[in-house]
């Protein structure tokens, strides 16, 4: 997925380029956008919450490596899920 909206840079470009100026590698994932995109994987974030937030976590580490983020910051990155309903 690359998110634009009115910019014509990618939306996760965006968002590393501020995590980079804020120096605070923190990510929030909305759980209803996810649900609103695709409704079978907003299942598997319910139903396997602890290990999908843990995978995600670590495509969002090696992301921000291969986005010239230092390898310590990057594995102090914070990934959230909000708004996930609790089963």
């Amino acid at each position: 997925f690359n998110y634009y909206g009115k910019s014509a840079t990618p939306y996760f470009e965006a968002e590393i380029k501020a995590m980079k100026i804020r120096n605070l590698y923190e990510m929030s994932i909305h759980y209803n956008d996810i649900h609103h995109d695709c409704e079978e994987l907003a299942i598997v974030i319910r139903d396997h919450y602890d290990s999908v937030l843990e995978d995600l976590r670590g495509s969002l580490v090696k992301y921000l490596v291969a986005h010239a983020v230092e390898v310590k910051m990057a594995e102090e990155a914070v990934l959230k899920i909000h708004g996930r309903p609790i089963r």
